[in-house]
């Protein structure tokens, strides 16, 4: 065999290597959103490592027996092929089927041990000395570099492309490429044919192995090698469930002080778990009415001073009977059991409109309502980005859905009272901060905050607002890039073909989703859309303090906010237009005015949070920059309407 061959015959196997760990570590990288989608509980999930490993160790001396006796070519040809159409296989089964899931991950284990039984015998009887050693610690330096990638390509493959699947895709189609290389570049070297022995094909299993025992070192090195095997495996296989734990950990306590907190908090998941049980026996039908108390799946989500997420699931051993849901949303109000009755009155009023939204399939469907919260719809998606609320597919769609939230008539108060009742209601709160009580780097900051003249400045903005003529419509009131749902990224990989016409009216629209009606309330229209554009340019995804970025080039140009305007013309029913406001520069005017609006009553929100909250976010440099833009856009509106131009 020529040189040249037997280097590219070497180089394919060590990048099959590298596919085997990158494959292996790829499914640990992504094992969250396995056990998430899957309803796995922690045990099942190390479970796929130990079913993979067990069907490996018992293959990986059959394949060495076979392997002395059979072509080896042909047997990695054969393994390989089995092994790359297990794992693609894999990614496609429903939620439903856990168990089987976990079956095929023990399948993969038998194509794995083929090749990793057999591919260094190869290369051994390819090289012979100092040659041989530097190719296979090539071979086997795959395995730390393939481990790594794993993690790294098996995330950003499920973050890029939507699902965890796709971490699961990408090894096999490499595979198949690799096996066809194989077999074209490698030619089989004869057996054993540098070690000056003469082989013998059929030599007695029991004989081989008495002869091994003959050498301790051997005997300790593979038990040592094993129980390093296991160690390493095991850490390296939980490490991304154990880093997570850790981030929710510090994220849910990072306000807390004592073990004695730590400890209620426990106690109070353990409450919630029995009260989610009860809930979802009594509001939902078909399997729900079956399950024990120990076989709910409960997850929390998010939690804070205003309201409480949980995931409520099915087991992987019940699907649904009778088209009840698999997994719902339970949402708890943190603040509900207050002497304050309009917290009462804000939550009835809350649940009313959700229940209107959902109807209207503007919102997710609801399940249930009781005192403390409500059983929702729980949507699979991601919230959009603001690099999304910039396509004009999906601006367009928002538009669209923005203009039918509007025409809704909801049995709430119409008068538009909202505005200017939240700004006196974060106002009073404001006044009673206590300075000294605020940590001593941020005093300065919120002295400048709170010695601002609010009242008179409200007065003023009173008057300003009421120079434009913006009809009043039931409001969204905070309709940011969070609060925006795609649930499919099927319907996200589409937005690459067909029409931009097609894809708004008849693929998007159905599909994206507004949630979060915590503001809702009739309101002036200007407020909504300016408040929309303003949002464009917060992004509140920054995973350090203060956790949000902004980009101020990111406010909406004239043409991407005529064009959002126009579309959303285009969904107002023609019975109801009005040919003097509903017209594309009015509506502009209204949202350019009603900018002031938006950015003082964030401002008064950040103070008020900043005090009372405990969530981790920079509510006092958000209200200083909210700040900052508000009286830059007031010395602007000013200068425009003295020269004539607002």
């Amino acid at each position: 065999m020529d040189v040249s061959k037997k280097y590219v015959a070497v180089g394919i196997l060590c990048f099959i290597n590298l596919i085997n760990y990158i494959d292996r570590f790829a499914v640990a990288g992504v094992l969250p959103d396995i056990k998430d989608y899957y309803s796995l509980s922690n045990a099942q999930g190390g479970l796929l490592q130990t079913a993979f490993i067990f069907s490996y160790i018992f293959m990986v001396p059959i394949f060495g027996l076979l392997a002395d006796r059979y072509s080896r070519k042909k047997l990695m040809a054969m393994g390989l092929l089995f092994w790359f159409i297990i794992i693609y296989l894999g990614s496609f089964i429903p939620r439903e089927c856990g168990n089987l899931f976990i079956f095929l991950r023990a399948m993969v284990g038998i194509g794995e041990a083929s090749y990793s039984t057999i591919a260094p015998t190869i290369i051994a009887d390819l090289f012979y000395g100092s040659y041989r050693t530097k190719l296979l610690g090539s071979y086997f330096f795959a395995i730390p570099v393939g481990s790594t990638l794993g993690y790294v390509v098996g995330d950003f493959l499920a973050k890029t492309l939507g699902s965890w699947k796709y971490a699961l895709r990408l090894t096999p189609l490499l595979g198949f490429i690799s096996v066809f290389l194989m077999l074209l570049y490698l030619e089989e070297p004869p057996r054993g044919q540098f070690i000056g022995v003469k082989y013998s094909e059929r030599n007695n299993f029991k004989v081989n192995l008495s002869f091994l025992s003959k050498f301790p070192s051997y005997i300790w090195s593979t038990l040592f090698f094993t129980f390093l095997c296991f160690t390493t495996h095991s850490l390296l296989w939980i490490t991304p469930l154990f880093i997570q734990a850790i981030f929710k950990f510090r994220d849910v306590h990072v306000h807390q002080r004592s073990l004695t907190k730590a400890q209620s908090m426990i106690e109070s998941n353990s409450a919630l778990h029995d009260k989610a049980y009860n809930l979802c026996r009594q509001f939902l039908s078909g399997s729900w009415k079956d399950i024990k108390e120990d076989e709910l799946v409960f997850h929390s989500i998010s939690g804070g001073l205003s309201n409480s997420l949980y995931r409520c699931s099915l087991p992987s051993t019940h699907t649904p009977l009778c088209g009840e849901p698999s997994q719902v949303l339970l949402r708890m109000y943190g603040q509900l059991h207050s002497d304050d009755p309009s917290q009462n009155i804000n939550k009835m009023t809350e649940s009313v409109i959700f229940m209107m939204l959902s109807e209207r399939k503007l919102g997710p469907k609801l399940y249930g309502i009781f005192p403390e919260g409500r059983l929702e719809e729980y949507i699979p998606a991601q919230a959009l980005t603001c690099e999304q609320l910039r396509d004009p597919v999906i601006s367009a769609t928002i538009a669209h859905k923005l203009s039918h939230v509007h025409q809704l008539d909801v049995p709430i108060n119409k008068e538009p009272t909202w505005l200017f009742d939240t700004i006196h209601l974060w106002l009073d709160s404001i006044h009673k901060i206590d300075v000294k009580m605020i940590k001593k780097d941020y005093q300065n900051l919120v002295k400048e905050l709170i010695e601002f003249p609010y009242e008179e400045e409200i007065t003023w903005l009173r008057n300003f607002l009421s120079s434009i003529e913006s009809p009043v419509v039931f409001c969204h009131n905070d309709l940011q890039e969070g609060n925006i749902l795609l649930p499919t990224k099927q319907t996200k990989s589409r937005l690459s073909s067909g029409s931009k016409n097609q894809l708004t009216k008849s693929l998007l629209e159905p599909n994206l989703i507004f949630i979060d009606f915590e503001y809702c309330a009739y309101n002036y229209r200007g407020h909504d859309i300016a408040n929309h554009f303003n949002e464009w340019t917060m992004d509140y995804s920054a995973p350090e303090f203060p956790h949000f970025y902004y980009n101020p080039q990111d406010y909406p140009s004239e043409t991407q906010r005529r064009f959002f305007v126009k579309e959303y013309i285009k969904a107002i029913d023609k019975s109801n237009l009005n040919p003097e406001i509903d017209t594309e520069d009015h509506i502009l005017r209204e949202a350019e005015i009603f900018t002031l609006a938006s950015h003082f009553l964030w401002i008064l929100w950040s103070i008020d949070h900043g005090y009372s909250s405990k969530i981790a976010f920079g509510y006092w440099e958000y209200g200083q920059l909210r700040l900052k833009n508000y009286l830059d856009k007031k010395r602007e509106l000013i200068d425009l309407r003295e020269k004539g131009l607002l």
